[in-house]
């Protein structure tokens, strides 16, 4: 009896260790932290279980897994990728690939009456999707059109498992939408993600009445990472001869991610540590984009400024990242619909990175060269010089979005050239609360934020208003 005492108290202290270890308060002003509470807990709990496993030595032999399409690289991501990769060996990132396209993609086709075709453009996957309504119009009418990218950090997703996103884009628009398969990050590094998404765009612009669009109503659109490809995409086309390329009518970019320079803008000091996606991660996103190999170094180097030469890091925040210590607060007053109250953090405090006098050189020239490649405009456009030709933008941002800094300050450079910007920040939102879309379900409404349809509302709005 003694032994099963011990065995209990053991137990319940080893329970009572463990729910301490994972519990995290929720964070201040975020929506629903519950949901970023739970993602927190399952990754240190992964953590745990993969230290474990090296520190016994568990030397399971290892199974091939093949993921499709998708190739094999590591990563650090969150629980079942882990147990996999400790268990098997096969990557973190190939399993967490395959776990978001079963989690993500519909079981069911969705029972509407929207026409969804995959076609190459430019040997390219795309899929369409077409409104009902424009079956019923004259062939000779020509419809507007979204180009769309969708996020995932280069590395996840596909245009299957955001079906949900531009479908129902698509069904609030009334516009066709054409979702985007381009390659991904790591196995194909920049510029190929950014070269795929140019060529259908380019196509659309140059062919789209045979598909019975108009090209001169297209927009580029994408969330996250996809917003970066949609705003590089957007500069490119600018920068075309208008007599053989139309211009772009929009850009829609929600909750871009747009430099590379530096990590300690207020919004990634103020959540580096409590976002569905931290700052270690949207670092690691960054390498994988310039296939380059995140280890421990690189990561450390670069959430210190350190893959920057001193001087030139200086020069480069001067230019193109000064307007991010203050932006947010201007940026309330010009956006009374969703106001925020700047912390003292947010209004007083200073880059560390403008301080910080190490360089690493091997980091600055990993891969293809860190220190050149984050200064290309169309890798990081907020580093253009020159956005004067680029189509009126809509730019939407979460006020705990570890990115938020990046919209605003593209925002502020956007209008300083005189483009037509529509700016909407929403308080409590972070990276990831808006896009990926779970199938409709009752697991997907206890997981997903509640928020996401008023997002999609003004997305939508804008886009029926502008296109």
């Amino acid at each position: 009896m003694s032994i099963l005492k011990g065995l209990a108290l053991l137990l319940s202290s080893l329970v009572l260790i463990l729910s301490v270890y994972l519990y995290s308060p929720g964070p201040q002003g975020v929506e629903e932290s519950h949901i970023v509470q739970v993602n927190v807990a399952l990754n240190r709990l992964a953590y745990l279980i993969h230290a474990v496993m090296l520190l016994t030595s568990c030397g399971l032999e290892r199974n091939v897994i093949t993921c499709g399409k998708f190739g094999l690289k590591p990563d650090l991501q969150p629980l079942q990728a882990f147990v996999v990769h400790s268990l098997t060996g096969v990557s973190t990132l190939s399993v967490l690939r395959a776990e978001m396209e079963i989690l993500y993609i519909p079981v069911f086709t969705p029972s509407d009456t929207l026409q969804v075709d995959t076609i190459h453009m430019e040997g390219i996957p795309v899929k369409m999707y077409k409104p009902a309504n424009t079956d019923s119009v004259s062939k000779s009418k020509l419809n507007p059109c979204i180009v769309y990218f969708h996020g995932g950090g280069w590395t996840l997703f596909s245009v299957d498992s955001y079906d949900t996103v531009t479908r129902e884009l698509s069904k609030r628009t009334g516009v066709t939408v054409i979702s985007v398969e381009y390659r991904l990050a790591p196995e194909h590094p920049y510029p190929i993600p950014f070269d795929d998404c140019l060529k259908v765009t380019r196509h659309i612009l140059h062919h789209g009445e045979q598909y019975q669009l108009d090209p001169h109503r297209v927009a580029v659109a994408g969330d996250g990472t996809g917003g970066n490809l949609a705003a590089a995409v957007a500069l490119r086309i600018s920068d075309e001869d208008r007599k053989f390329t139309p211009a772009l009518r929009l850009q829609i970019l929600i909750q871009p991610i747009l430099q590379a320079l530096t990590f300690n803008t207020p919004s990634y000091r103020e959540n580096a540590h409590h976002s569905l996606v931290d700052r270690f991660q949207m670092i690691k996103y960054w390498c994988h984009y310039m296939g380059v190999e995140p280890d421990s170094k690189i990561l450390s180097s670069m959430e210190r400024g350190r893959h920057v030469n001193p001087i030139v890091r200086r020069m480069l925040h001067s230019l193109y990242m000064a307007d991010a210590e203050s932006v947010h607060v201007a940026s309330s007053d010009e956006n009374p619909k969703v106001p925020s109250i700047p912390s003292a953090s947010q209004m007083f405090a200073k880059n560390p990175d403008l301080e910080e006098s190490d360089y690493d050189p091997d980091v600055a020239q990993a891969g293809t060269g860190v220190e050149i490649r984050i200064q290309d405009a169309y890798f990081a456009p907020i580093m253009s010089d020159n956005v004067v030709q680029t189509p009126s933008a809509f730019i939407l941002t979460g006020d705990q979005d570890i990115a938020r800094d990046d919209g605003l300050v593209y925002t502020r450079k956007l209008t300083k050239a005189r483009i037509n910007v529509t700016l909407t920040r929403i308080p409590g939102w972070g990276q990831g609360h808006i896009a990926p879309l779970l199938p409709p379900s009752y697991f997907a409404s206890w997981l997903t934020f509640s928020g996401s349809s008023m997002a999609w509302d003004y997305v939508s709005s804008f886009i029926q208003e502008k296109l």
